[in-house]
Order: C-alpha cells, then sequence, then structure tokens
C-alpha cells in the first residue's frame, strides 16, 4: 500500500505541474517546464486539446534516461525548441522533421553526434546552439542550413569542421574551446560571417585564406 501511495503521489504531482505549464501555453503557445519525469501526452495533440498551435517547446531537466522520445516529430507546428540541459546522448531523427522551427537549442547535454538529416531543417532555421556537448565532427549536412544566421559550437570536441560550411550565410560562428588543430578555407569563404570567435583550441596557424574573407570584421 505504502508504494503504491507513493506511486500516486508522484503522478499527481506530475499532473500538477504539467497542468499549470499546459494552461500557460494554451494561451500563449509556449510550453515551458523544468523537473519533470518525462514529456505530457497532451503535448503531442495540443491543438486538439487546446484548440491552438504550440509554437515553442522549452524543456530543462524533463527528458530521462530514455532521451527525446520520437514522437516530438509531430509537433509540427514548432518554430523554437530548446532542450537544454536534459543529459542527452542522442536525437532521433524525426527532430529533422520539424522544417518550420527557426530557434533549435541544445545547450548542455552530453551529444556525440548530430542527425545526419539535420540538413531537413534548411528552410527556416536560423540559429543552432550545440555548445557544451561531445561533439567531435560537425556532419557535412550542416552545410544546407543556409538560413542560419547564428552557429554556436563551444566546448565540445571537435576536431574538423566540414567544407560546406562555405554554403552557409551565418554572420557569426563561434567554436571556442574545442580541439581544431586548423581553421579550412571554408569559413573565409562565408560570404555573411562577421565575427568568428576560435578561442582555447590547438590552431598553430591562420590560413592565408582569410585575406580573401570580404565580410569578417573581428576575429579571435
Amino acid at each position: 500500500e505504502r508504494e503504491c501511495a507513493e506511486a500516486e503521489a508522484k503522478r499527481d504531482e506530475y499532473e500538477s505541474a504539467w497542468s499549470s505549464a499546459l494552461q500557460f501555453a494554451a494561451v500563449t503557445g509556449e510550453l515551458n517546464v523544468k523537473f519533470s519525469l518525462e514529456i505530457h501526452p497532451k503535448v503531442y495533440s495540443f491543438k486538439q486539446h487546446f484548440g491552438r498551435e504550440l509554437v515553442a517547446l522549452r524543456l530543462s531537466h524533463v527528458l530521462g534516461r530514455e532521451g527525446l522520445p520520437s514522437r516530438v516529430g509531430e509537433i509540427m507546428s514548432l518554430t523554437t525548441l530548446s532542450l537544454a540541459s536534459n543529459g542527452l546522448t542522442s536525437l532521433p531523427d524525426s527532430l529533422c522533421q520539424l522544417t518550420q522551427l527557426t530557434s533549435l537549442n541544445l545547450l548542455r547535454n552530453r551529444l556525440v553526434e548530430l542527425p545526419s538529416s539535420i540538413g531537413n531543417l534548411g528552410p527556416r532555421l536560423t540559429e543552432l546552439r550545440i555548445a557544451t556537448n561531445r561533439l567531435e565532427k560537425l556532419p557535412a549536412a550542416i552545410g544546407t542550413l543556409t538560413r542560419l544566421d547564428r552557429l554556436v559550437v563551444d566546448c565540445n570536441r571537435v576536431r574538423r569542421l566540414p567544407d560546406t560550411l562555405a554554403e552557409l550565410t551565418c554572420h557569426t560562428v563561434s567554436i571556442n574551446a574545442n580541439r581544431l588543430v586548423s581553421l579550412p578555407n571554408s569559413l573565409f569563404e562565408m560570404k555573411s560571417l562577421t565575427m568568428l570567435t576560435a578561442n582555447d583550441n590547438k590552431i598553430r596557424q591562420i590560413p592565408n585564406s582569410i585575406d580573401e574573407s570580404k565580410s569578417l570584421t573581428r576575429m579571435s
């Protein structure tokens, strides 16, 4: 009986925490949740329950060992998705079905790689924040995120950057505290890059191609 009572108490606490967050989201279209056990089922059928689209989902300290459910790909209306500080080690490919996203925040997780299909987010994504993970490389498909304005890759384990970066139109690229030993020419072929920070790496020399950059105004 004691175990049943404890389980019921936890369930009541879970429902109570989500109830207030969902009520707020029903008015604003934005759902912000911290410290929960799992994603509430109503999130996946938000419009059916609340009569409006869910446009922003911010989860922190919510996702457990099972990680991000593949059902996240069902929330096609999202323009903002923040999954910072969830201990994620991987992402489901279904996340890349969210083609309305303009901002994706994956800060402070344990990701070792990004989905190879991340290029599917290209149509609208302007900001990608993947700092403080365990990434050793970026997929070549990142070059198809042609709407990106800001790319933050600080505090990872990246050793080499893909040549496809040249296709990006970012104004800001931040790659501090990685394991880079050189910077590729593709960085300086980016037509809109104005600010580049690459501190705390193992870079021995800057390529001569930096002189060919017509947009870069600040580098550190």
